[in-house]
């Protein structure tokens, strides 16, 4: 199992070119800086470096999110497409095995990456607006991110799931797309009923669990009975829903 994760980390690594994608949001960082540093200074604004990062997480967390849709929408339709899905089930390893190695190297990388750019943007704050507790805002700038990975995690799942059942790397794509672009209105309209805890969508904000009102942005969770454990719960059971059906339809699949 370690050599199939092995060769799936190099092979994401390669074809999903995650050197490039972290260089490219490295200058869109620092050019974010720049010009947050240069109004502020323009307007005589104080913004702190905790301030800067929290906020400015949004912005990369949803280009992480949208990247890492892809990679999960591709990485298993990407062989069927390229005619080596066969090469790959005839190994020694078992079919479960090989998709479950994919599925975690999905995970692995874009966890990778979006840790090294909340790193990466606490250094810019660091550099350009300063900390007044640099411990203190280290420390939240990784919860903020704990708090939001389950949300890419969830929809990379999704994705994954969509491409393991259709084959189709466009459908999944889009398909993942819509429901994220819809998860607020969905949110909004099952908030009104008692079910609604049960639906998924409410339960991707888990920033606003935080005590911190800098990292939940003023948000209170939709339904007032909710807990964290709750929605980690629900969280859990949507991704093995989700995950099951992709085991099995790849299981019973005919590879010509």
């Amino acid at each position: 199992m370690i050599s199939l994760l092995q060769n799936e980390w190099m092979k994401a690594r390669k074809k999903h070119r995650a050197g490039v994608f972290l260089i490219v949001m490295g200058a869109l960082l620092v050019i974010a800086a720049l010009l947050v540093l240069f109004y502020s200074n323009r307007f005589n604004l104080r913004i702190g470096g905790m301030q800067y990062t929290i906020y400015s997480a949004s912005i990369y967390t949803t280009i992480v999110s949208f990247y890492s849709i892809v990679i999960g929408a591709s990485v298993l339709t990407s062989e069927y497409n390229e005619g080596t899905i066969k090469q790959l089930f005839i190994r020694s390893h078992s079919r479960t095995s090989i998709l479950l190695s994919k599925y975690l190297i999905v995970n692995l990388l874009a966890l990778t990456l979006y840790f090294i750019l909340i790193g990466f943007n606490f250094f810019l704050g660091l550099l350009f607006f300063q900390y007044d507790q640099i411990f203190n805002a280290l420390t939240n700038n990784i919860i903020n991110g704990l708090y939001h990975y389950p949300n890419i995690l969830f929809y990379i799942t999704l994705a994954f799931m969509i491409g393991a059942l259709t084959k189709s790397m466009g459908l999944a794509t889009g398909l993942t797309f819509l429901a994220k672009f819809s998860s607020g209105p969905i949110t909004l309209l099952v908030s009104m009923y008692d079910w609604g805890k049960y639906v998924i969508f409410p339960h991707l904000s888990l920033s606003s669990y935080s005590d911190n009102r800098m990292i939940s942005g003023g948000m209170d969770p939709f339904l007032s009975d909710l807990s964290l454990g709750f929605s980690l719960f629900i969280i859990v059971i949507y991704l093995l829903v989700l995950l099951i059906p992709s085991i099995l339809v790849t299981e019973k699949r005919d590879i010509i």
